[in-house]
């Protein structure tokens, strides 16, 4: 063998030597997720996520919608907090990350309860509950205002509440004027009549 082509042989080795670690890492590196996967919890309720390895850190968006434990190495609980969007995600050993996206809903049997409870409270008023995400909305006519205090008091059981009800007014009763005309006298008329009265022994 020739010195050039030993020296193109030497060359060819160190290149592919050179090479061989780098695809080696690239075989070690895991794939990075990306897509989302869509969770839900109840408010005062928890569910369980498995996860295929070690997880080594959890992270929620916002702490005050949930929380997340891990109760194992492979296992997370998830709380409900309050209701509203989030997002969680999940590091696990090897540098794989999973992506959640977390919605926490109010629970029905609450809302049932407190519906039933307005209707017991309020008798006869026309009052209504509606929500629109975290927000109550109270809608109706009541006889007065310490209805209308008690019914917000019940609905902010389950969150912020806005108060749109209407207090019926009572009719009012009629009134009478009373007008009083004063007539005005001359002092020097009236002592002359006075005069005149005693004199003619009236």
């Amino acid at each position: 063998m020739s010195f050039r082509a030993s020296a193109v042989w030497l060359v060819a080795l160190v290149w592919v030597a050179a090479l061989f670690p780098v695809v080696a890492v690239l075989a070690q590196a895991p794939a990075q997720a990306t897509a989302s996967r869509d969770l839900t919890v109840t408010i005062g309720k928890a569910v369980l996520v498995d996860s295929p390895a070690v997880i080594e850190r959890i992270a929620v968006a916002n702490g005050a919608l949930a929380e997340a434990v891990a109760i194992s190495p492979r296992e997370i609980m998830i709380n409900g907090r309050g209701v509203g969007e989030t997002s969680m995600i999940v590091w696990q050993q090897g540098g794989n990350r999973l992506f959640f996206d977390l919605t926490v809903q109010r629970s029905e049997t609450h809302l049932d309860a407190v519906r039933r409870q307005l209707a017991t409270e309020m008798g006869s008023s026309n009052v209504t509950l509606d929500l629109e995400e975290d927000i109550v909305f109270l809608r109706g006519t009541v006889p007065d205002v310490t209805t209308a205090d008690r019914a917000v008091t019940i609905a902010s059981t389950i969150g912020k509440t806005v108060n749109l009800l209407r207090v019926r007014v009572p009719d009012t009763e009629s009134q009478f004027l009373l007008k009083v005309r004063f007539a005005d006298v001359d002092r020097s008329t009236s002592n002359q009549l006075g005069v005149s009265f005693a004199s003619s022994g009236a």
